[in-house]
């Protein structure tokens, strides 16, 4: 094989291991989706403290959906013009019969128009929802981690004292040609769970 040919053996190599490309013995290598099992969770990086599992599995009360206008850190996030609307989702991810994160996705109007609470109450993979009913896929996610003590809504929402500290993630997610598609505001309650990442 020339250096070419190496380069793009690379390539696909890293594109397997990130879940952006899935292999299937025997029939090849596909562009992997959000309904895939391994790819589902792909951008969830929470792991149990007690080990009894690799990667958690988790349940979602959506809580809202609902249509507003943009706020302008919004547009200058996911490159809308002024004027945009935005569709805010709340949702509360149970892992077994735990509350553990509470999350606030925000989504370009115009991309998702017919979302509704109602379609998300179906409980597929969201990112299987979005690449099945808008032809969007999350290709990438850009995240910002930090330390934060819980409001009132929020203690209320995850069973903890008001105050208490919970681990915050702000990610951005790209679609095709690297556009801004997704913000998402996480608070995390870490007590039997860790965020895990890998460094390669």
């Amino acid at each position: 094989i020339d250096h070419l040919g190496n380069r793009r053996l690379r390539t696909i190599d890293e594109l397997a291991a990130e879940s952006v490309l899935i292999r299937r013995q025997g029939k090849g290598t596909f562009v992997a989706t959000h309904h895939e099992e391994e790819v589902r969770y792909r951008f969830l990086r929470l792991a149990s403290r007690h080990g009894q599992e690799k990667k958690v599995k988790p349940a979602s009360k959506f809580l809202s959906c609902d249509v507003r206008l943009a706020e302008q850190l919004e547009l200058d996030l996911l490159e809308l013009p002024v004027g945009s609307n935005v569709v805010e989702i709340e949702r509360v991810m149970h892992f077994g019969d735990k509350p553990i994160v509470f999350e606030q996705i925000i989504l370009p109007a115009d991309s998702f128009n017919e979302l509704s609470l109602q379609a998300l109450q179906k409980q597929l993979p969201l990112y299987g929802l979005f690449e099945s009913e808008f032809g969007i896929s999350m290709i990438r996610a850009e995240e910002q981690l930090y330390a934060v003590a819980a409001s009132a809504e929020v203690s209320e929402l995850l069973g903890v004292p008001e105050g208490y500290p919970l681990l915050a993630i702000n990610r951005i997610a790209y679609t095709y040609g690297d556009k801004p598609i997704e913000i998402r505001k996480g608070m995390y309650l870490t007590k039997d769970y860790f965020y895990r990442n890998s460094l390669n």
